[in-house]
């Protein structure tokens, strides 16, 4: 059964400015700022961004919900090497979020940095962001996103095709010593196909059993990101709305 998360990066910024307006002392003022500025070039970079990061949120959840096998017929069919592909994905993918995550702040705060020389890093540091609610989310929360840790397995991946996880390498080398046994010319002896066939048995129960394991682990991580992600677009939002009342933009 599919589990997306309930998040819509679009509905998060325009619930905030819904809740922005509502708050406001002159809340049909802010309406017109809104409705004023829908169309303009920055509002519009904004939703398009927005819409590739809900996008890419179904993704994320698609890939995260195979971690539980896919049904083949009567079967449901995951194997160690699928498992590691499917982490190589998340962590690929959450990186990802977090570039367009950047991306959206540099629309947003109307910084002008080039596109290909974003990094989340460097907008993190811009004065007008250190100035913003930004830093106090990431200040508060920002630890749950393990951004340290992701970063260095996402470029493990990327750079060398490895992951670091080392209970899946260890199932892997489990799978590898049992292949080896099996069909291997350099084993002194070969195990009998009524032993492979065991042998295979329990480890297919034990990569199904580490793939649960994974799913909650990656999952959770996901949603304390998307806590996260949903906070930095409230405060996005509420940029917007005071650039548009100094009408910066």
């Amino acid at each position: 059964m599919d589990k997306a998360e309930p998040f819509s990066a679009v509905g998060e910024y325009f619930g905030e400015l819904n809740r922005l307006m509502e708050a406001s002392k002159d809340s049909k003022k802010i309406a017109r700022l809104i409705a004023d500025r829908l169309g303009s070039k920055y509002s519009m970079s904004i939703m398009n961004s927005l819409a590739e990061i809900d996008s890419l949120h179904k993704e994320i959840c698609e890939i995260l919900d195979d971690f539980a096998g896919r049904k083949t017929g009567f079967l449901i069919y995951l194997t160690i090497d699928h498992l590691i592909l499917l982490i190589k994905f998340y962590v690929v993918q959450w990186s990802a979020l977090i570039d367009m995550i950047a991306s959206l702040i540099n629309k947003t705060f109307n910084l002008g940095i080039a596109e290909k020389d974003i990094s989340f890093g460097l907008v993190r540091r811009n004065r007008h962001v250190q100035q913003s609610d930004i830093i106090a989310i990431l200040k508060n929360h920002g630890r749950d996103l393990l951004y340290d840790l992701f970063t260095k397995h996402r470029n493990e991946i990327v750079h060398r095709g490895k992951i670091l996880d080392k209970d899946i390498i260890d199932l892997k080398l489990e799978w590898n010593h049992l292949y080896s046994r099996k069909y291997s010319f350099f084993v002194d002896k070969t195990i009998t196909d009524d032993e492979y066939k065991s042998s295979s048995a329990s480890l297919r129960e034990k990569t199904f059993k580490l793939a649960s394991v994974k799913q909650t682990y990656y999952r959770n991580h996901y949603q304390k990101t998307l806590k996260v992600v949903a906070q930095m677009i409230g405060a996005m939002a509420r940029k917007t709305i005071n650039l548009y009342e100094k009408d910066a933009i």
